[in-house]
C-alpha cells in the first residue's frame, strides 16, 4: 500500500482542478473517487477495506455515474486494480485491454470503458 500512496494521494492542487468526492462517517473517510475532466477518466475509486462488501462501492458508483452525467460525460475510462475488475464489470464497465501500472512496472491493469447512461 505504501508504494501506491503517491498515486492515491489527492493533493490540494489536484482537488482544485479535478472533481474529488468522498464518503465519510464519524469523521472517518470510508471511500473516495476522483475524475480527470480533461480526459474523461476515473482516476481513483478507493474503498476503505473495512467497508468492502457492505454496499459502499455501489453507493459511490451511483454517485459517480450521476456526477459523470452532470459533467456531460457520455463515457469514461478507468484503469482497474485487478482485484476490483469484477466489481467494475458488475457495474457495467467493458474491458478494452490492459495498461501498465505506474507503481509496479511488470503489472498489467485492466483498462475499462464505461458508458454513462
Amino acid at each position: 500500500m505504501e508504494q501506491c500512496k503517491k498515486d492515491l494521494t489527492a493533493t490540494e492542487d489536484y482537488i482544485e482542478e479535478q472533481p474529488v468526492y468522498l464518503l465519510e462517517q464519524n469523521n472517518r473517510i470510508m471511500a473516495f473517487y476522483s475524475f480527470s475532466i480533461t480526459n474523461y477518466k476515473l482516476e481513483a475509486l478507493f474503498i476503505d477495506p473495512d467497508y468492502i462488501g457492505k454496499g459502499v462501492g455501489k453507493i459511490m458508483w451511483t454517485h459517480l455515474m450521476n456526477k459523470a452525467k452532470e459533467l456531460g460525460m457520455n463515457e469514461f475510462t478507468l484503469d482497474s486494480e485487478p482485484k476490483a475488475e469484477g466489481f467494475y464489470l458488475k457495474m457495467g464497465a467493458i474491458k478494452t485491454g490492459f495498461t501498465l501500472s505506474t507503481v509496479f512496472p511488470d503489472r498489467k491493469l485492466p483498462l475499462m470503458k464505461v458508458q454513462v447512461i
